[in-house]
Order: structure tokens, then C-alpha cells, then sequence
């Protein structure tokens, strides 16, 4: 490799777009996330922040065992619900079943070695590739605290007493539908159908970006669809404040048994004045 060429690799590699996004509807990250994140460099520089990556390659047992952390999903099991590969098909997809159609059951995977904080001058990048295959139930796909796996709760309502930013399925969610909430631990906003007919037959792309902290002026968190901006939680007064976690929970509602087809996962956090990991 010439000089040249290596001048074109440095540049190729600063070009976030085109590296690092791929397009709006495509298998690959959305750009409208993407192009603004300096991915490799975060990569190169831990004193930038972290990236994580995850295709879900590593193969699942035949027979799981609740509350066991498998490709870096730690996984609970509420009476019912199970994790497995999707060994049908290439590329890596692992499987969120709810299992048997009894009222509130189900599993939720949160990759709970990869916490996020939200801060002042930190943004938090999450985009996954997925499919539910079964509307209905009580589902949440997004972030939150650790320390709650049914964040869509036997009541069928989005929790309100943990931070969390995600997509979720309750009673006030249409059957293929998403919507979605904020929350700070004690004061919440949800809006609900925010995205309408998600398919159930295709894969498709959802992101959230966190931009700041709650109770900071600026602060918002974005929610994408497909590539696309469909909402804008503002409310500084409702946005999360601590640590989270990704997260992904599939409940029956007695009737609808949902499954979460997870086909990659990334997660990028920047702060660009100050340090975004542990000191």
C-alpha cells in the first residue's frame, strides 16, 4: 500500500456515512443516527467513550437456564419465555420468546455488562435490527435500569419508576403498533402509536438517540423508525437520569404469544467534554 492509498484509508475512515451508516430502510445502521457519531474514533480512543457491536453469533443451548447470561444477554424468565438461535437462517439472530399464552409471562434480555449514563454533553447511540413476529402482549425494546426485567408491568402500563427511553406495547399500544416513553424514575412522559403497522413478516430498524441528561436545558432524547425521526421527547423534567442498560422484553397477554427476533445491536456513547466510563 502506497502512500496514497493509505491517505484514502484515513479519509475513508473519518467518513462516518459512509463507513459506519448504511441507508435510511437497509439492512445496515440508519444514517440519520449514524453520520454524526464518530464511531471508529470512539473505537480507536477509550477516552472518547465506547462502542458496542453485537451480531449475535455465539450459540445458545438447546435447554436455557433462567437468569444465565448468554452473548452478553443476562436473561429472566417470568414463569415462562425462552432464549434460542434462530438457526434457520444466516447472519445471527437470536430468539425472545414469550412461550406459552398465559397472562404476563414472558422473558426480557438486557445486556447489563453495556451501561449507559446519560450526562451533560454525553449522547447515547442505540440502533437494533428486529423482528416481532406476534402483535399484542407487553413489550419494551429501548433502554433501562437494571434493576426491573418486567418494564412493561403485570398491569399492563409502561413502568414509571425506573429511567428507561424505549418503544413498548401496553394497553394503550395498538396491536402492531409502538410507542413510546421517558422516564426519570418518578416522572414519566409516553406517547402512544408513535410508529403504526410495524410489520410482523420483515425486519426493521429501531433507534434512540439520548442527547444530555434530564433537568438540563437542550436535553432530548430522539426516536427512530426505519431511519427516520418519529418522535422528540423534550420535557427535561421527564427525560432518565442514571444508569441503563439495554434492554428487551416479550410478555404474553394471554392471548398473543410475541417473539423478538434480534438481529444486530450497537451502542455508541461520546461525551465530549469530560469522560463517559468509570475513572
Amino acid at each position: 500500500m502506497n502512500r496514497g492509498n493509505v491517505g484514502w484509508q484515513l479519509a475513508n475512515m473519518i467518513d462516518n456515512e459512509r463507513l459506519c451508516a448504511g441507508t435510511k430502510t437497509g439492512v445496515g445502521p440508519s444514517p440519520a443516527i449514524w453520520s454524526g457519531c464518530p464511531v471508529l474514533p470512539i473505537m480507536l480512543d477509550p477516552t472518547k467513550g465506547f462502542v458496542h457491536f453485537s451480531d449475535f453469533l455465539q450459540a445458545f443451548p438447546a435447554t436455557d437456564t433462567n437468569d444465565q447470561c448468554y452473548d452478553g444477554l443476562k436473561h429472566t424468565e417470568r414463569t415462562q419465555g425462552s432464549i434460542s438461535n434462530l438457526a434457520t437462517v444466516e447472519g445471527g439472530v437470536v430468539v425472545l420468546n414469550a412461550d406459552a399464552n398465559t397472562v404476563d409471562t414472558g422473558i426480557t434480555g438486557q445486556l447489563a455488562a453495556c451501561q449507559c449514563a446519560p450526562k451533560e454533553n454525553t449522547t447515547v447511540f442505540m440502533e437494533w435490527r428486529c423482528r416481532v413476529t406476534v402483535g399484542g402482549g407487553q413489550m419494551f425494546m429501548g433502554l433501562a435500569c437494571d434493576s426491573v426485567t418486567a418494564i412493561v408491568d403485570s398491569d399492563d402500563a409502561i413502568e414509571a419508576s425506573v429511567n428507561l427511553a424505549g418503544f413498548f406495547r401496553d394497553a394503550g399500544t395498538g396491536d402492531t403498533d409502538w410507542s413510546v416513553g421517558v422516564c426519570n424514575g418518578s416522572s414519566s412522559e409516553e406517547k402512544d402509536d408513535v410508529v403504526e403497522a410495524a410489520s410482523e413478516s420483515l425486519y426493521e430498524k429501531f433507534g434512540i438517540i439520548i442527547r444530555g441528561i434530564g433537568n438540563v436545558a437542550g436535553s432530548k432524547v430522539e426516536f427512530y423508525h426505519e431511519g427516520q425521526l418519529v418522535y422528540v421527547a423534550d420535557d427535561i423534567g421527564d427525560l432518565p437520569l442514571l444508569l441503563m442498560c439495554p434492554t428487551f422484553q416479550a410478555d404474553s397477554d394471554g392471548m398473543d404469544q410475541p417473539q423478538l427476533k434480534l438481529d444486530w445491536l450497537r451502542v455508541a456513547v461520546i461525551n465530549t467534554k469530560t469522560d463517559c466510563r468509570v475513572g
